[in-house]
């Protein structure tokens, strides 16, 4: 069946969950996959400053409630930033699978933002 207009934009999104164990934490950490306009501002996130926290912005990103609701705000990136690099880095790895994000998406975006900025 080809969609139109109205059946693509009246479509639920499909947002795609995990559930991450985080035994320092005490408990269980649920991700989901990010919507389009959340990935691309992700991305222009990452673009505007590449090496600064950067499992921390896909990790509040990606983190919410059992409704889906998100956790974090970009205020809570810095106090993120703070916590166990052993953790981020598996709630980031989680992340990165769910929203089908690879290392080289990831380098790209860096190297690109390393460009924008000699330019610049």
């Amino acid at each position: 069946m080809l969609l139109d207009r109205d059946a693509i934009l009246s479509a639920e999104p499909t947002l795609p969950h995990v559930d991450v164990e985080v035994p320092e934490w005490g408990g269980t950490i649920r991700l989901r996959s990010m919507t389009a306009g959340e990935r691309d501002r992700w991305e222009a996130d990452q673009l505007a400053s590449p090496n600064a926290d950067v499992r921390a912005r896909l990790v509040a990103a990606c983190a919410c409630d059992d409704s889906g609701a998100p956790l974090f705000a970009k205020a809570d990136v810095a106090r993120l930033s703070a916590q166990s690099a052993r953790v981020m880095g598996r709630l980031f790895d989680a992340a990165l699978a769910l929203n089908r994000i690879s290392g080289e998406d990831v380098d790209a975006l860096e190297k690109n933002s390393s460009n924008g900025h000699s330019a610049g």
